[in-house]
C-alpha cells in the first residue's frame, strides 16, 4: 500500500477480488493505492468527515501500523 499523502509504502492484506471505483462518487479523495495493482485502497471524502482504508495493515516489528490512520480520522471528526 502507498499512502499518497505522505508517500510512505506499508505491507498491507488485502482482498484482491474486488476493489472500488472511484469515479462513482467525485467527492471522494483517493489517500492511497497498491503500488503494484494500481486498485484504489483509501479514500476520504472532500466535505465530510468519512475516511476508510481497503486493507489491513500489518505489524511492522512488533509495532501496530495503521495508528495514524485513526489519528487522520479524528483530525477529520474535528472539522
Amino acid at each position: 500500500m502507498k499512502d499518497l499523502t505522505t508517500g510512505r509504502i506499508e505491507i498491507s492484506s488485502q482482498n484482491h477480488g474486488f476493489c472500488v471505483i472511484r469515479d462513482d462518487v467525485p467527492e471522494l479523495q483517493t489517500t492511497s493505492v497498491n503500488p503494484h495493482y494500481g486498485t484504489l485502497v483509501g479514500l476520504t471524502h472532500a466535505l465530510l468527515p468519512l475516511s476508510f482504508v481497503h486493507y489491513t495493515p500489518e505489524p511492522l516489528m512488533a509495532r501496530p501500523c495503521g495508528c495514524y490512520l485513526f489519528d487522520r480520522f479524528r483530525s477529520l471528526l474535528a472539522r
